[in-house]
């Protein structure tokens, strides 16, 4: 079985996006953070479905779900993906977005 592992940061990421949805609709707001969250699964299976970033981190890559990205790490052992960042995808997104301050 494929591993996930979820940043703080990217699980900060996923309570705004809730908060900022559920300001019009909780239910819209949980099935977008599922959505997400289920999309963690597949990439964890196939991280080659990602797209390379190397513009912003050394092996990072990133799989868009609607209007959100998701930034991960594959590993090879354990299998997996290291989720790191879910950030809107309109963003101007520099290497600054990937380092807690």
């Amino acid at each position: 079985m494929a591993r996930v592992r979820v940043s703080q940061l990217a699980e900060d990421d996923l309570v705004e996006v809730w908060k900022f949805i559920a300001d019009d609709n909780p239910f819209a707001a949980t099935e977008t953070v599922e959505l997400i969250e289920a999309k963690f699964h597949l990439q964890a299976k196939q991280p080659e479905i990602g797209h390379n970033r190397p513009d912003l981190g050394a092996g990072l890559q990133s799989y868009s779900v609607g209007n959100y990205v998701i930034f991960f790490l594959p590993s090879k052992r354990p299998k997996g993906i290291d989720v790191v960042r879910v950030l809107e995808g309109h963003r101007e997104i520099s290497e600054d977005y990937f380092y807690e301050s």
